[in-house]
């Protein structure tokens, strides 16, 4: 029941997902979905999207779970070699600085994050000579260089 120490979702997703959790059909329901999400067949895209969908039936209280660092936290915990976590503020901070087409939507939908893929792929082969070894360490850069946490850091 204690609070993750990551900063991967803000206290109130985390809440709302273990609202979610401890709710007989949320939890039936985040299983199957979240499956189908990582395992399912078919494009990826459309899984996100079908997850998106699902997490609009999911019993909540005062948090919607449709966004984007909801949705986007679990594929990237299974497969950190091939998902990033998407979190919206520090993505659109990360277009404008490295420079790349993000086609942002607040609703969590396969465009944008097809987006987000191409950068992401584009910004690996750039850092190829520190080799990256997935995408953690791709988000520890864009983290690094473009959140506003570090936004005073002497680089220059």
């Amino acid at each position: 029941r204690g609070r993750s120490k990551l900063n991967m979702l803000a206290l109130y997703e985390w809440m709302a997902l273990r609202e979610a959790l401890e709710d007989p059909r949320g939890a039936t329901l985040l299983a199957s979905g979240l499956y189908e999400l990582i395992h399912g067949t078919g494009d990826f895209g459309s899984r996100l999207e079908a997850f998106t969908s699902l997490l609009d039936d999911v019993p909540q209280r005062q948090t919607r779970l449709a966004k984007w660092p909801v949705v986007t936290l679990f594929p990237f915990v299974a497969q950190p070699r091939r998902h990033l976590i998407v979190k919206p503020n520090l993505m659109k901070r990360a277009a404008r600085q490295l420079g790349f087409e993000l086609d942002y939507r607040s609703r969590p939908n396969a465009a944008t994050y097809a987006a987000v893929m191409r950068a992401v792929a584009g910004l690996w082969r750039e850092l190829a000579a520190w080799r990256p070894r997935d995408l953690v360490d791709i988000q520890g850069f864009i983290w690094a260089t473009c959140s506003e946490e570090n936004e005073s850091w002497p680089w220059e």
